[in-house]
């Protein structure tokens, strides 16, 4: 399989969501879709996902095995037939994605994609179906900043409304003001703590914004520990290319002793 673009973003971001739903939600029942049952069978959200997701042959994609936190607070007032709308919806934006991005190498692939069209298809036709008994679908998260959220022990929150007023940021509307404030953030050496992320939030009234600042904030954690994991790496073989050459030293001083 391979990509048809370079331009991937609206894919790592559909994949990124749907993460982020089942690392927050993973717990709470969902309904499954059963073809002997029209509305479904109760099961905990993060097993549908992961057996949908095995069937497509796509598990590994599911990084809520790992543990990386969410910031966003998940909601208690949603029905099961609303959070289950949200979870296959997030689904179905994954895979029109996927369908979107990926073209086929070889007739496995074409398999492969085959039973993407048809899982997405049967995703929308769940979707359509609950719609009738699920109501107005609310927002999937509470994205409010809480007095929690403010209980910061290295104070980063207070670090980062300070570095947005000394750069001049007032607010942030567009994904360019998220893109350019990350550029700098690391251009400077910061990590991306959740006070800095709040610090952000603080600025935009935006649940889109809000969702697109966690986007980038994952991304921006992912990739600055992947380098350093990279230069640590260096940084050791380094060490044990001197440690050896030493040794070296050592034992031709010792040989020549030796000699004498």
């Amino acid at each position: 399989m391979r990509y048809n673009s370079i331009d991937i973003r609206k894919y790592r971001k559909s994949l990124y969501c749907l993460n982020e739903l089942i690392r927050k939600y993973g717990k709470c029942e969902i309904l499954e879709y059963d073809e002997n049952e029209p509305l479904g069978c109760p099961e905990n959200a993060s097993v549908v996902v992961t057996r949908i997701m095995e069937d497509l042959g796509l598990e590994y994609l599911i990084e809520w095995k790992y543990w990386w936190k969410v910031w966003k607070h998940h909601r208690d007032d949603l029905t099961i037939e609303q959070l289950t709308v949200i979870i296959y919806h997030a689904m179905a934006e994954f895979k029109q994605n996927y369908l979107d991005l990926m073209v086929p190498d070889n007739a496995s692939d074409e398999k492969k994609l085959v039973m993407m069209k048809s899982s997405l298809e049967r995703d929308r036709e769940f979707i359509d179906l609950l719609n009738h008994e699920s109501g107005e679908i609310p927002e999937a998260f509470d994205y409010s900043i809480t007095p929690e959220d403010l209980k910061d022990p290295f104070l980063t929150i207070n670090l980062g409304r300070s570095l947005l007023k000394e750069i001049g940021v007032k607010t942030i509307s567009t994904t360019e003001d998220v893109d350019m404030l990350l550029w700098r953030m690391a251009f400077m050496g910061y990590d991306m703590a959740r006070g800095f992320r709040n610090a952000m939030v603080e600025l935009t009234n935006s649940c889109e914004m809000i969702d697109y600042i966690d986007f980038r904030c994952h991304q921006y954690n992912h990739v600055l520990g992947n380098q350093r994991g990279k230069r640590g790496n260096y940084m050791l073989e380094e060490l044990k290319k001197k440690h050896k050459a030493a040794n070296k030293t050592i034992t031709d001083l010792e040989n020549k002793l030796k000699g004498q």
